[in-house]
């Protein structure tokens, strides 16, 4: 499994300066998000040769491709999808990643599901055309915020068109066990989140470097590996200097020293069950 970099670490750089520090800290690509500042669709759009070029310098691949709407908004919105979608095969991306829809699966409706799944199928295939793969997360306060709604939202998808980024963390938030997620939604997942926590009383949480939190991710990327062909984990750091204290640089707030700290915590927790 390759490893990637959430650019959500580093929405004030641009696009250029997420590639370099990707590359130099030895990720094998990025999740490049389309938000502001960092970039946007209309950004992307005439600099899609500039950007893949600079990447293929560089070698790094741009693995995912994120915008800023639901499954639902892209679903109404055709033409904005279609832009997201030539940007995505133009750049090389294998993965497109979405929110699903609101609301929480715990009030969620048979017709929210539905609903959901209806505009994944057909966000799906037309992803599918453009080599593409669409992926739903598992995403906190909304459908699929639990192992039973992501299964349930693949069951109305009911498309091979249509995966799931699975975040374990959001599911371990809302009171699932991750290895049990691994083996229900495993089959269906084409990109992992990563990213680390521990449960607080009274249903609150806490975020912590990748490998000191709660969660078992040497035993995640072994199942995960054996169960899909998941080729992609995008690592969500999270930049929280005091988290981080324990970094060999003084200097923790500083993304490039986190981002190099979680990648080699992912490296090791992977090698860890090889």
């Amino acid at each position: 499994m390759k490893i990637a970099l959430s650019t959500q670490v580093c929405r004030d750089w641009d696009w250029a300066d997420s590639l370099r520090v990707a590359a130099e800290t030895g990720y094998d690509g990025i999740e490049l998000m389309i938000c502001e500042p960092h970039t946007t669709l209309e950004k992307l759009q005439p600099n899609i040769d500039e950007i893949k070029g600079l990447a293929g310098r560089l070698g790094i691949q741009i693995a995912v491709l994120t915008p800023p709407r639901t499954v639902a908004q892209l679903a109404a919105d055709p033409d904005y999808w279609e832009a997201v979608l030539e940007v995505a095969a133009g750049l090389g991306a294998e993965v497109i990643k979405t929110a699903p829809a609101p609301p929480p699966s715990q009030s969620a409706t048979d017709d929210d599901f539905r609903q959901a799944g209806l505009a994944a199928r057909q966000c799906g295939c037309l992803a599918a055309e453009y080599g593409v793969k669409l992926t739903c997360e598992t995403y906190l306060n909304m459908i699929t915020n639990t192992i039973a709604g992501a299964a349930r939202f693949l069951q109305e998808a009911d498309s091979e068109d249509v995966y799931l980024t699975l975040d374990i963390c959001n599911l371990y938030i809302n009171g699932d066990d991750p290895l049990e997620a691994v083996e229900v939604l495993g089959g269906r997942t084409a990109l992992l989140h990563v990213k680390d926590g521990k449960r607080l009383a009274g249903g609150d949480w806490t975020w912590h470097p990748l490998g000191l939190g709660e969660i078992d991710f040497a035993t995640v990327f072994a199942l995960l590996e054996k169960q899909s062909d998941c080729r992609w984990a995008s690592i969500e750091c999270l930049i929280d200097g005091e988290m981080y204290v324990h970094l060999e640089s003084p200097d923790t707030t500083n993304p490039e020293n986190i981002v190099r700290y979680d990648l080699r915590a992912a490296r090791q927790l992977m090698d860890s069950k090889a």
